[in-house]
């Protein structure tokens, strides 16, 4: 579910929905195999083991393609803004890199032309927009973005596994890799009632989802002080990256402490005040 100001959980909603309203493979994919299906036992053998079930594979792609999704972007406004001579940089497009798009659905299906999508084409007759299409949306939430990454020359992006990748440049090696056993997950106390809108602890499961990023500088690189400027997007993808998924960064931005203190003290003191007959506390009064 969408948990308000949580960058993460709101985006992967908003995935998940645009995935399910234009296919709904998927959709029965993740309702035939859910998540809480990933302990299996055997009675015979007395043994247990975790696999990824498909619904738990979409989260991991999802959760991929909101690492993409958030490095393309972080990519653009960091060029668009350094005045760097684009002669020393490639864009990627989906085309470049086909084992990335091609297991990833989120990624190969909102960045298919549109088209080539029936939900965009309703209208036969109408002309298409000017110029480069950067996103759209559609009915139910589908959407179009375009994919690319922009790199210095010389960068390369290769899928290590189904939940891992790699961004190689002249300079480094970044690897992001994504972990989703279906483990459960616990909320701060109080934090359902209080901040979830219609929601009671006993109608969530609660998920951990892992997000791994592991930087190796080429030992050579280190020996030259030029193209730096290139590669200097770096150190700020990995704090905007962790400030919109990590769900301690998303507590502290709200203050969760502070606002779960004064919630409780406001509840004592109603409670209190009910247990002497005292009146309801008025509006704008202390």
């Amino acid at each position: 579910m969408k948990v308000p100001r949580y960058e993460y959980s709101e985006e992967i909603k908003s995935f998940v929905e645009g995935l399910f309203a234009e296919n709904a493979a998927p959709k029965r994919l993740w309702d035939s195999d859910p998540v809480h299906n990933a302990f299996e036992i055997d009675v015979n053998a007395g043994t247990g083991r975790i696999r990824q079930t498909e619904a738990g594979q979409l989260i991991v792609e999802a959760t991929e393609y909101f690492v993409l999704e958030t490095l393309s972007t972080h990519l653009t406004d960091y060029f668009n803004q350094s005045g760097l001579e684009a002669a020393h940089l490639k864009e990627l497009s989906r085309e470049d890199v086909p084992d990335i798009v091609f297991k990833n659905r989120f990624l190969d299906t909102f960045s298919r032309p549109m088209r080539e999508r029936a939900v965009f084409m309703k209208d036969s007759g109408a002309t298409p927009p000017p110029g480069r299409v950067v996103s759209s949306y559609g009915p139910n939430g589908v959407r179009y973005s375009r994919f690319d990454l922009t790199l210095p020359l010389g960068a390369k992006v290769q899928r290590l596994s189904p939940s891992s990748i790699l961004i190689s440049t002249p300079k480094f090696m970044l690897t992001v890799s994504v972990d989703f056993a279906g483990f459960g997950a616990n909320l701060p106390s109080g934090f359902t009632e209080l901040y979830l809108e219609g929601c009671s602890f006993s109608d969530l499961s609660v998920y951990q989802v892992g997000l791994t990023t592991s930087v190796e500088f080429k030992p050579w690189a280190l020996l030259s002080r030029s193209g730096w400027d290139y590669h200097a997007w770096l150190d700020s993808f990995l704090a905007k990256l962790e400030k919109s998924f990590d769900g301690e960064e998303f507590l502290r931005g709200i203050d969760w402490e502070a606002a779960a203190t004064t919630a409780h003290a406001v509840h004592q003191r109603l409670r209190s005040g009910a247990a002497a007959g005292e009146p309801p506390i008025e509006a704008g009064r202390p």
